[in-house]
């Protein structure tokens, strides 16, 4: 064993005796391979949510100029939403197009061509092609007959593997039946026959963007989703990310109390954070589930939920990384681009809901937050004094 590989053996020890060495070292390197690569975009992602557009120009080009043994096109996206949001929109057209040519030689324009030779749409419907990076898909297409019917994902497919979210609406008519009330409307899907593409269309949505003043409809999208129990799934089943949410996974648990330690810098934090942390282990080992777990979207941000301005409903879009998980992080995951004063979300949902869990639901908000790295200081008394106290009390 060299070095690199005993330094991680170590630093997982606490899991030796429940989980086996080669697993131990796989999942270390699977987490620290993961943060490497999307550290780049992440810092671009920034750049453009704090719109700083020039600087995630300049950062994406630095980084395109090296050498990779897979091209970027993550990088390539986010560069274009960059120059897009800056009104260049022949740059931004262009750099979309390098991503599709890059991931399998189609042409905007041969895109669109083959989209209409598949598709089940009336002729007399417009169809027009925008790019819309995002972590899976290659673009999106509109179309309209006056006004907007229809919305087409055009996504990436490998053979043998269906995307994840065409899966999802598969079982949308049976198994998941009670999220149809939150859902697009599901209009068809198609692979191409030329080129590795699928199409994932839905109903048109206009839709505009939500706040945490819409988080009882929220609570309401996780009460239905607790309804939906706990299945088996393999990798192979499922991404990686969504996969990877089964927090009674010692190896994670323990990752993510390294990353915590000693980012939030205050004096009654560092005196209770051990005690917090030792809470958290003890909680995770005790989770079921068969009973703890239920369907999870797993990356439902302020991005992938939508308020349906003519249905007058809350909307959750791509639904690529859904899966299981323990019951609640959907909602902490939403809640954590947010200041929140804790207080408040301890009544509103924490005390509602009422379950042995609602503590690592709190570890999962702290870790969240911390990663989005948005001003920690000025929430210290608001939120993160009060969210370690919670995990130290005794259960009530």
């Amino acid at each position: 064993m060299n070095h690199k590989l005993y330094y991680l053996w170590m630093k997982t020890y606490e899991s030796i005796r429940t989980m086996n060495i080669n697993d131990i070292l796989f999942k270390n390197w699977i987490i620290i391979r993961f943060r490497k690569v999307s550290h780049d975009v992440r810092k671009i992602r920034k750049l453009i949510r704090s719109k700083h557009y020039a600087e995630a120009i300049e950062y994406a080009q630095s980084r395109l100029n090296h050498r990779y043994l897979y091209q970027p096109l993550n990088l390539m996206k986010y560069a274009a939403h960059a120059y897009k949001h800056m009104g260049q929109i022949d740059r931004a057209n262009e750099l979309a197009e390098k991503v599709l040519f890059s991931f399998s030689g189609v042409t905007i324009q041969t895109l669109i061509q083959t989209l209409n030779e598949n598709n089940h749409f009336n002729p007399e419907i417009l169809t027009t092609y925008q790019f819309q990076g995002g972590a899976e898909n290659l673009g999106v297409c509109i179309h309209a007959k006056g006004k907007p019917l229809y919305f087409t994902k055009v996504l990436p497919y490998f053979k043998g593997h269906d995307n994840r979210e065409i899966e999802f609406y598969a079982r949308i008519d049976h198994e998941f039946e009670v999220l149809k009330m939150f859902v697009p409307q599901f209009y068809s899907s198609a692979k191409d026959p030329n080129h590795p593409l699928q199409y994932l269309t839905t109903h048109f949505i206009e839709k505009m963007d939500i706040g945490l003043e819409h988080l009882p409809e929220l609570i309401e999208f996780d009460r239905v989703c607790r309804k939906i129990s706990y299945q088996s799934i393999s990798f192979k089943q499922g991404s990686y990310q969504a996969t990877n949410r089964l927090v009674h996974d010692s190896i994670l648990i323990f990752s993510m109390i390294q990353f915590l330690k000693g980012k939030v810098r205050d004096p009654l934090i560092h005196s209770i954070e051990s005690k917090a942390y030792n809470r958290v282990k003890e909680l995770s080992k005790m989770i079921n589930p068969k009973s703890d777990y239920c369907l999870l979207h797993n990356d439902l941000h302020h991005k992938n939920v939508f308020w349906d301005t003519q249905a007058n409903k809350l909307v959750v879009l791509d639904w690529n990384t859904y899966g299981w998980g323990l019951k609640g992080i959907d909602v902490i995951k939403f809640v954590s681009h947010f200041k929140i004063n804790f207080i408040w979300f301890k009544d509103i949902y924490l005390d509602k809901i009422n379950e042995n869990n609602n503590r690592l639901l709190v570890f999962f908000l702290i870790y969240y937050k911390v990663q989005q790295n948005k001003d920690i200081q000025s929430e210290i008394e608001s939120f993160y004094l009060p969210a370690y106290q919670y995990l130290v009390q005794e259960s009530e």
